[in-house]
């Protein structure tokens, strides 16, 4: 049966807990890796840097999540000014970020940053100044070159994002904010599949099971395109397996993520070349050395040398030299 959802772009995301795996290029179209611990706190997750390697081999888009919790902040006694007050120097978020996304003298080729919101933390108030110091942070930042020119977005489900008025606001107030939305389907059977391809054939998003939207603003720029995530590991969804996706040696259960639109808008929107079926040129001909130019270089050096033998041996050597080389 068609759905409104055939070939729209398609992905997952993963963490820790799972291994990355080598993705055949394009089985997914974008993939979100986590950055930090799940309690929120400015730790790395140990396998950033892989997942997001992996996704980018796959051709795919890669993309990261950040775990908000603004109850980072009042556990260590801080109030809003002083969070807003703290030099990017000292920003133990801001740079925590920073660090995971460098890649050498660069940058890593990420596509989206989405802010996590799934904690109460220290209340809407809280977690809306906590998303505000780190996009205007950011986006000043960006414009020096010392922070990745990437979409900046938000992550959560409709039920959540209801209970905070102050974060409603905020995303009422920037329309460039991208959208991925949770919302599952409980009800989908069980799978263990063979490989990601049959899991992307297998469990597309069906009639009847459709996002629930948050964060509507007819401001929004018309490429900003929102992400569902329709099927997750939790909330009593059945399990989806692939060997190719596993933690300590055992299939994991899989986040599964759709796109608004196709995989080429999805590409446009993120300002990134899709890397799919380019065949790299051929590298430039081997240019054989100018073998006459190559003798007068020798007879003239040879005419410096004073002694007539040593002048004849020397030519002797390097013309047996050239007669091996072409006949190799």
């Amino acid at each position: 049966m068609s759905s409104i959802w055939d070939n729209r772009a398609w992905g997952t995301d993963i963490c820790v807990f799972q291994d990355a795996a080598k993705f055949a290029p394009g089985v997914i179209d974008f993939g979100v890796a986590r950055m930090n611990v799940s309690n929120g706190d400015p730790i790395k997750d140990s396998k950033f840097a892989q997942h997001i390697q992996a996704f980018y081999d796959a051709c795919a888009v890669p993309m990261a999540y950040w775990v908000v919790n603004s109850s980072y902040y009042t556990n260590r006694q801080m109030t809003l000014t002083n969070m807003t007050q703290q030099s990017n120097g000292n920003h133990p978020i801001l740079n925590c970020i920073q660090q995971s996304l460098h890649a050498g003298s660069g940058w890593k080729a990420v596509g989206v940053l989405w802010f996590d919101v799934e904690m109460p933390g220290a209340g809407d108030v809280w977690n809306a100044a906590y998303l505000e110091d780190l996009r205007n942070r950011m986006v000043t930042l960006q414009k020096t070159g010392e922070f990745p020119k990437i979409i900046l977005g938000v992550y959560s489900r409709k039920s959540f994002i209801d209970t905070q008025p102050a974060v409603v606001t905020w995303l009422e107030q920037h329309p460039e904010i991208a959208i991925w939305t949770a919302n599952y389907r409980t009800d989908t059977p069980a799978l263990v599949a063979n490989d990601l391809a049959q899991v992307r054939a297998l469990r597309q998003p069906i009639t009847g099971h459709a996002p629930i939207w948050f964060g509507d603003n007819a401001a929004k720029p018309k490429q900003y395109k929102r992400f569902w995530q329709y099927h997750g590991t939790g909330g009593g969804c059945k399990a989806i397996t692939c060997p190719e996706i596993s933690g300590n040696n055992i299939p994991s259960g899989l986040d599964l993520d759709i796109f608004e639109g196709t995989r080429k808008e999805l590409f446009e929107m993120v300002g990134m070349t899709d890397r799919l079926g380019i065949v790299p040129p051929p590298p430039p001909p081997i240019i054989p050395p100018d073998i006459e130019g190559r003798l007068k270089w020798l007879e003239a050096r040879a005419s410096e040398l004073t002694d007539a033998s040593e002048r004849i041996n020397h030519l002797e050597t390097q013309v047996k030299a050239l007669e091996t080389w072409r006949k190799s």
